[in-house]
């Protein structure tokens, strides 16, 4: 009986301890909420020129040229505004065979006051392995620098004399192209 005594005031002493401890109530039920990330990170899109909505998703042969003059009026929309460091924010939709994302290119000066480019991809459909990443979020690596090229032979990306743009990181390294 004794021994029944002692754990029933030990757990007569825990219970006690636990209703006066405010701080320990719950704690392990409340979570922080979670902000969700968005593409335009709280920017007030009213400072920017808009480029609209270029590019395509997944397209036929015969929709090629559409497809190639909206990627090139997303191209020139992006040159202009670096080279003339004027802000300017454009959505361009790119797809493979089995995703479909809309990068969202913002051309601002960053905190420092030196411009650079920001790209976001906001995941429209696809699977990384066997996960779904329906509308996530991913930024790409700061970009400093933008280049306009003309494709050659030995570009595999594009046609040849196709031009295009090369996005280059901190690193000096291209991050990625349009």
């Amino acid at each position: 009986m004794s021994t029944r005594l002692a754990i029933l005031r030990l757990i007569s002493i825990v219970f006690v301890a636990v209703a006066l401890a405010p701080s320990c109530r719950h704690s392990t039920l409340q979570k922080t909420p979670i902000k969700p990330k968005t593409v335009t990170a709280g920017r007030d899109l009213s400072l920017y020129d808009n480029g609209g909505r270029q590019g395509c998703g997944i397209i036929l042969k015969t929709e090629l040229p559409k497809s190639e003059a909206s990627l090139q009026i997303a191209r020139n929309f992006i040159w202009e505004h670096w080279t003339n460091q004027k802000r300017g924010y454009v959505i361009v939709k790119r797809a493979s065979v089995d995703a479909e994302s809309d990068a969202h290119i913002f051309i601002e000066p960053g905190e420092s006051g030196v411009w650079h480019v920001v790209w976001t991809w906001e995941r429209i459909f696809g699977n990384v392995g066997t996960r779904d990443v329906a509308g996530e979020i991913d930024d790409m690596p700061d970009i400093r620098s933008v280049e306009r090229k003309i494709a050659t032979d030995k570009d595999y990306r594009y046609l040849r004399d196709t031009p295009y743009l090369s996005f280059i990181g901190n690193d000096g390294k291209e991050v990625s192209y349009l």
